[in-house]
């Protein structure tokens, strides 16, 4: 080879790392578009993320503020685009005076969206081209709308919603807006509605006065109901359930999770629950300590979970619910997270900080992420060998000195030894778990989980398997 092909193969080499490791970069960072003086108490809520063609990231949001006026402040409710580049940099910023409900992504046309309750006939349904400008309006007046789909199957939209006085309704509409048909339901209170290949799917509450009253009502696509199924899967303790949102899955079943509350008892728990096809019970996951599930997404090894408020949990499970890692993003003192995009190699979450801005963060297949000052915000926890027999060796870090609760748990949840519960500096550290429990006897063949706390919060859960 000569001296010139030698030289474009390794010009070719070093383009091809360096655009591997940028493709797997990871980053986080902080924006507020909406920056006023005049403004204060500013929230900000992440609705949708899409990636675009060329990698960038087209995201719907909208801002609750006060704004100073005629000497006093007033509440204000403002939408917003943004489109943000493959690192993170905003590229696009466009605000917006009106304040989504709903929105969906129409191939060809734009967008539709749905913005709540239209009692003026100006029409809050709107069909947006790409650029988010409105094309022409839909729907009902003196209505109050839920959720509007785009349908790929027939190219079409439906729109679901409630009239001032009377039932839940879904409406059906071709892209030139013509209604195709309508049809009421007899469901107090709408949740969701999804998507799948066998028609639609409602997750509504059959009354609104007791508990285990959620339900899934699944029609086809020219709106008959072909089955109905009440979720009464929770025991007599649980007094409120809330916050509730599911998806379909690859297998035809639901997803579904919220936040519960035991008669009695402070505070609240997440849950999952899973379902087959027809809506009866798969799995049930009770998760205490965390405040709430109700965002998911599915991936190749099973689902992605996470807690939407006041601190930022990502869960990976398995298709049977099995956990496989937790991780905390300590972005604040406290967090929400608005939405999670799967990537080629990754995930996109945005949410809110504490303070008046919103995030958007670049983390990896494992939930790990770093920002510039190389501080890893997930708390590495990991244990070799995995399998392991007789002995398995913990490894963590922390960023800061604080009080570290090591502990082992067997597949039922039962707690089977703490292996480290004391002040550490900041480093990193090995454990070994001689898979004994706290009697010094060894413990038998099966899955373990061992959890890491930091100053008496949650940071990680991981599994491990001790094979015999």
């Amino acid at each position: 080879m000569t001296r010139m092909g030698k030289l474009s193969m390794v010009i070719f080499f070093l383009i091809h790392v360096s655009l591997l490791f940028a493709q797997n970069s990871t980053w986080y960072q902080t924006y507020n578009p909406f920056a006023d003086p005049d403004r204060i108490s500013e929230t900000y809520y992440i609705h949708y993320v899409w990636t675009l063609p060329n990698n960038n990231f087209q995201v719907v949001g909208s801002l609750y503020c006060q704004e100073w006026c005629f000497d006093d402040y007033f509440d204000v409710f403002y939408g917003f685009t943004m489109v943000l580049d493959d690192n993170g940099n905003m590229v696009n910023f466009s605000q917006k005076y009106w304040f989504d409900i709903d929105i969906t992504k129409i191939p060809d046309i734009g967008y539709a969206r749905t913005a709540g309750f239209d009692i003026s006939g100006t029409g809050l349904n709107k069909l947006l081209n790409n650029e988010f400008n409105p094309i022409s309006s839909f729907g009902a007046w003196n209505t109050q709308f839920y959720s509007v789909n785009y349908l790929e199957s027939d190219n079409s939209i439906l729109l679901s919603g409630r009239p001032y006085s009377g039932d839940f309704f879904l409406q059906k509409f071709d892209l030139e807006l013509n209604q195709i048909w309508q049809f009421y339901y007899d469901l107090p209170h709408f949740i969701e509605t999804v998507i799948s290949d066998n028609g639609y799917t409602i997750l509504g509450l059959n009354s609104l006065t007791t508990i285990d009253n959620l339900k899934l009502l699944h029609i086809d696509s020219n709106g008959e109901i072909l089955w109905e199924q009440e979720l009464d899967y929770f025991s007599p303790e649980v007094a409120v359930f809330d916050r509730v949102s599911f998806i379909s899955t690859a297998d035809n079943g639901y997803l579904i999770g919220g936040r519960i509350h035991y008669a009695g008892s402070p505070g609240y728990n997440g849950f999952a629950l899973k379902t087959y096809p027809d809506g009866s019970l798969q799995w049930l996951n009770i998760y205490e300590d965390y405040y709430s599930i109700n965002g998911f997404i599915e991936n190749e090894n099973g689902y992605i979970l996470w807690d939407t408020e006041g601190t930022c949990h990502m869960l990976s499970i398995d298709l049977q619910g099995e956990l496989l890692w937790i991780h905390n993003f300590d972005f604040s003192d406290y967090n929400e997270i608005h939405t999670v995009t799967k990537l080629s190699n990754g995930y996109l979450i945005s949410g809110q900080p504490i303070g008046s801005n919103c995030y958007f963060a670049r983390i990896d297949n494992e939930g790990q992420v770093s920002i510039q000052n190389d501080l890893i915000i997930t708390t590495i926890l990991t244990n070799h060998p995995n399998p392991f027999n007789p002995s398995t060796t913990i490894e963590f870090s922390i960023q800061n000195d604080s009080e570290v609760e090591l502990t082992i748990y067997n597949i039922k949840g039962q707690k089977v030894k703490t292996i480290a519960n004391d002040l550490f500096e900041k480093g990193i550290y090995s454990i070994l778990w001689s898979g004994d429990d706290y009697n010094g006897k060894l413990v038998s063949s099966g899955i373990y989980f061992y959890k890491l706390k930091v100053n008496g919060k949650t940071k990680a859960v991981k599994k491990c398997l001790l094979l015999k």
